[in-house]
């Protein structure tokens, strides 16, 4: 056998190390651990937790009482754990050749706070927490997670703050979806859309040239954004008491939508509009379909960058008190070529109107109670509560599934009999005293005492 020079070892080694790096690379590491904690993998011994401890798939942390731990994934995932927290690391897998990026953890028992990173963000699919009873799917979100016993009750009853009625923060949701669909936030950030999903008022629905999507809003307003799209929710203010003091205010940037208006619409017509590059539409408790994109309207029979408009139902206004005003009763298509042009009838409806392959809005079996629906709960039932502070979470169990937007609560009893959304969001979540990994002091969290923390009924930051 020849035997390799120093320097030859020397250069196979530095070839290896990169390979050999990217495999041992752990899955995350601890930032920060106060208390007893451990972390195990099935076949070996237990490592106690403190800064810098990987933590890789396969691993059980476990946290003792008076303990919790902060932990940040390769992908940029943190989370708290909480005391008497055990939970599990099924799967991790980021950025390795030939395999898709996937993120499972098991909430054994205990609480969890995460913040999600890059795999979330980037598929609808990729992330979940399960428990013995329910899936959480995480589409990028920031949220609490808590299996409680009786130990959320005594800490409810210890907090002297009381939860108001969540404010339901999304203007709709996501009836239906086809293809690729996302939401970009007036940030800029994007997330990918999933059927009961989210939609706020400020942001941007984006279609791709096979994708297309039915939302429902609060007041049951119907839409479907048709391929290759993008739609702005410029202002949505609903009052289930009072519709008529509501606002609807969409942008139709570029593509098609489909527009059947709800509540507000019934109960004041003028507050209700679509606006476009080349004009505004008045949506009159009315079916209607416009279409408008600088670049393909020629085609149409109409200017590049004209708006084309044609009502199924009731009647359109184009630019409602203006000089060019024009009234679209049913089954008239209309275009109007420019901003401050004319709007005209067309002789022939554009065939592309005629047969629209994305449904009609109106046909999609789905309305704002089922999708918005909550109901009070006791706060101090046992069970899988899960409280979603941004972003989207769907929670299953069984053949049952809700959806759970920004500032609302799922709760799924302990004999899994009830899965709702909350009216309420219980204190001991809104105002839980354990910190937020997003919102980490290790300077602070040295100092906190868990063992004192609700020996008085303390005022306690959100």
């Amino acid at each position: 056998m020849k035997l390799l020079q120093p320097s030859q070892v020397l250069i196979a080694l530095a070839l290896a190390t990169p390979a050999l790096l990217a495999y041992a690379s752990p899955a995350g590491e601890v930032e920060f651990a106060k208390g007893v904690g451990v972390a195990q993998a099935a076949s070996k011994g237990p490592r106690a937790l403190s800064q810098g401890v990987p933590i890789e798939a396969g691993d059980t942390v476990t946290l003792g009482s008076n303990s919790f731990a902060v932990v940040k994934m390769s992908d940029g995932t943190r989370m708290t754990l909480r005391p008497n927290t055990a939970i599990r690391f099924e799967d991790y897998v980021y950025r390795q050749p030939g395999k898709p990026d996937s993120m499972v953890t098991s909430l054994l028992k205990g609480g969890v706070r995460m913040v999600t990173g890059l795999i979330a963000k980037g598929s609808p699919q990729a992330a979940k927490l399960t428990t013995a009873t329910a899936t959480i799917g995480i589409r990028g979100t920031d949220f609490d997670a808590r299996i409680c016993r009786t130990d959320c009750a005594a800490d409810s009853a210890r907090i002297a703050q009381k939860s108001e009625v969540a404010n339901v923060a999304a203007s709709a949701r996501v009836a239906s979806l086809q293809g690729p669909v996302s939401a970009v936030a007036t940030s800029g950030e994007r997330r990918v859309m999933a059927e009961g999903g989210p939609v706020y008022s400020g942001e941007t629905v984006e279609t791709a040239n096979n994708g297309h999507a039915v939302l429902v809003f609060r007041d049951n307003t119907k839409v479907t954004v048709q391929a290759r799209t993008q739609f702005r929710v410029e202002n949505f203010v609903y009052n289930s008491d009072n519709a008529a003091e509501g606002t609807v205010v969409f942008n139709l940037l570029r593509g098609g939508m489909r527009v059947l208006t709800g509540l507000v619409g019934k109960a004041q017509p003028k507050a209700v509009r679509m606006n476009t590059p080349t004009s505004t539409i008045g949506i009159r408790g009315t079916g209607v379909d416009i279409y408008s994109d600088a670049d393909g309207c020629a085609e149409a029979g109409g200017a590049a960058g004209c708006t084309l408009v044609t009502t199924w139902d009731g009647e359109s206004v184009l630019n409602p008190g203006g000089p060019n005003e024009l009234v679209v009763p049913t089954g008239v298509f209309v275009v109007q070529d420019s901003i401050g042009a004319v709007p005209r009838q067309l002789p022939v409806p554009p065939p592309f109107m005629l047969n629209v392959p994305t449904p009609r809005p109106d046909a999609v079996p789905a309305n704002a109670e089922q999708l918005f629906s909550s109901q009070e709960i006791n706060e101090s039932d046992p069970g899988l509560f899960v409280f979603s502070r941004d972003g989207h979470l769907s929670l299953t169990s069984g053949d049952k599934t809700i959806d759970i937007g920004r500032g609302e609560t799922g709760f799924l009893n302990a004999d899994n009999t009830r899965l709702v959304r909350a009216i309420v969001t219980p204190n001991f979540l809104e105002f839980d005293f354990i910190p937020r990994p997003d919102r980490f002091n290790p300077s602070t969290a040295r100092l906190l005492d868990l063992a004192g923390a609700f020996k008085v009924k303390a005022q306690v930051c959100r």
